[in-house]
């Protein structure tokens, strides 16, 4: 059989840990709680670990309104 070896974007994790997800968002692990427990971020549960796809956090972030307030800043 030959196999590849994957690379670059194959590469990336399939699911993160709460708390690597809401690094990778930029928000704090009490916010991702909150949204995991309104239902707005789906986890699942391999054993004892929550764990967040990452498809599902794309689809969080892709969903999100766009905030176009005209300065082309982030907010502080």
């Amino acid at each position: 059989m030959t196999g590849t070896r994957p690379t670059g974007a194959d590469m990336r994790p399939l699911a993160y840990r709460i708390g690597v997800a809401s690094q990778m968002i930029g928000i704090g692990k009490s916010k991702m709680y909150a949204l995991v427990e309104k239902g707005a971020i789906r986890t699942r549960k391999i054993e004892g670990a929550t764990i967040v796809l990452r498809s599902d956090l794309e689809a969080f972030l892709a969903a999100l309104p766009v905030a176009n307030d005209g300065d082309g800043e982030d907010e502080q």
